[in-house]
């Protein structure tokens, strides 16, 4: 007893009294049976009503309030498997199975998430527990002699990966993965799969569920940002593989990843922000850091080329631009750069060569915008149209005056259009085109509209132009 004499109590009595404090807290927040009960019912209203959120919410707070009850514990690993948490439902069925070893529907459950996650031994060795506590249980008895022919394909899938059959293996992991939707391992497999038949998009979807299933996967998410970046998709890139750095700072590989990715996302950015502001020089600068920076990845070398040829166009250096923008084709054709080259083509008073590379492929047709080099071309003049004859424009029912910018690429455009679908506006359009440029008889003649589009005819500005009808 001496030892309580040299206490120094006053220093020990404030902890006594927080300790005292922290238990008569814990007592006071122990939920009743009552609020137990609520909560229960709560949570089974919502499961009701599909709102799963919310019933799991009620049924976190009916397990802190009886942490001993084994139903509690399986109506939330319900929730968690309908909202395809499995390793949340997995814990709380084996829970139940530990509480009451007897339970069959809670086995049964069990059962279920393992054969999503493809653990099929262990689903296997369920249902036949099922089966021996119920010999009628048919859902059961289904899939427990279903286990050994998915047991063998799954067999199949890791032997023509490893045989270099990339094609066979993917589609029947695909197979797979209907019955299997959480395994993570077929998932993974059929992406590297993906990814050696060269379908990156694929493979990228793939890794993304991958990472869901595994959580906490610094692999997962720099395997995903280098598929990113190199499908030309920076910005995405450098997200997951900040998502890497969350886990551990100083990973070997994503840290290395990080520091280039986000220089070449920094110097893209200010691409566009300065193509925007019209500062084309800065652009082209900032283009050619990107080249510098990386020269293996072609879609990433392909959006600085992009932004050299736009900003060096549009800068009106153009002998330069032709340069950049073959370049640019050379490694991917795109509408925009074909029109881009068209400008420079046209900046060189190249005509011809300008017009044949206005002709746009037909699924790119949308994305053709006013070029810098327009202004260098021979102007338009204004357009006769017909408002209510169906063959023959007058003079006196034009009012509407066109662009001036455009008029020696607009028969090309519209001839390129016209190819689609015949239209009336698009013919008015053409044959304006073609006054502007003095052509009265073509612009005559493409007047004639089809009775069906009469009336979609407009007034045009050509007419002052055009020899009276």
């Amino acid at each position: 007893m001496d030892y309580l004499v040299n206490i120094n109590w006053n220093k020990i009595t404030p902890c006594l009294v927080l300790l005292v404090l922290e238990v008569m807290l814990e007592f006071s927040e122990c939920a009743t049976p009552v609020e137990v009960n609520k909560h229960l019912d709560l949570g089974r209203d919502f499961l009701a009503r599909g709102q799963l959120s919310d019933a799991l919410t009620h049924y976190h707070a009916a397990v802190e309030g009886d942490p001993h009850n084994y139903l509690t514990y399986f109506k939330r690993g319900t929730v968690y498997y309908a909202l395809g948490k499995a390793k949340f439902a997995l814990q709380d069925f084996t829970k139940v199975l530990e509480m009451k070893s007897d339970f069959t529907s809670a086995r049964l459950q069990r059962a279920n998430v393992y054969l999503k996650l493809a653990q099929y031994s262990d689903a296997k060795e369920d249902y036949l527990q099922v089966t021996y506590a119920d010999p009628y249980n048919e859902e059961a008895q289904s899939q427990y002699h279903r286990i050994d022919e998915l047991v063998e394909e799954l067999r199949l899938v890791e032997a023509y990966y490893r045989g270099g059959e990339f094609r066979a293996a993917a589609e029947l992991a695909t197979r797979l993965l209907d019955v299997s939707p959480w395994s993570a391992h077929l998932r993974q497999l059929r992406a590297e799969c993906y990814i050696a038949l060269n379908d990156l998009f694929s493979a990228v979807s793939d890794i993304r569920s991958v990472n869901r299933l595994q959580q906490d996967s610094t692999d997962g998410y720099y395997r995903l940002a280098t598929l990113l970046y190199r499908l030309g998709h920076v910005s995405d890139s450098l997200k997951e593989i900040r998502e890497c750095l969350k886990l551990d700072p100083e990973h070997k590989k994503c840290f290395p990843f990080y520091k280039k990715v986000k220089k070449i996302d920094k110097l893209l950015l200010e691409c566009e922000e300065q193509s925007s502001a019209r500062q084309f020089g800065a652009c082209v600068d900032s283009a050619a850091k990107v080249l510098r920076a990386e020269d293996e990845v072609t879609l990433v070398v392909f959006e600085a080329k992009k932004w050299m040829c736009s900003c060096l166009t549009k800068d009106e250096q153009f002998a330069e631009a032709l340069t950049a923008c073959g370049g640019a084709l050379e490694l991917q054709r795109d509408a925009r750069l074909l029109c881009e080259r068209a400008d420079a083509l046209l900046g060189l008073d190249m005509y011809d060569d300008g017009e044949r590379h206005t002709r746009i492929p037909n699924t790119h047709v949308h994305t053709r915008r006013p070029g810098a080099a327009a202004r260098r071309a021979p102007a338009v003049a204004t357009r006769a149209c017909c408002v209510s004859a169906p063959t023959r424009c007058s003079a006196s029912t034009c009012t509407t005056t066109v662009s001036d910018t455009h008029a020696y690429l607009t028969p090309t455009y519209t001839r390129g259009a016209l190819e689609l679908q015949r239209d009336a506006r698009l013919l008015c359009e053409r044959a304006d085109a073609l006054l502007g440029l003095d052509m009265y008889d073509d612009g005559e003649r493409h007047t004639r509209i089809p009775n069906t589009h009469v009336h979609t005819r407009r007034p045009g500005a050509a007419a002052r132009r055009a020899p009276a009808v």
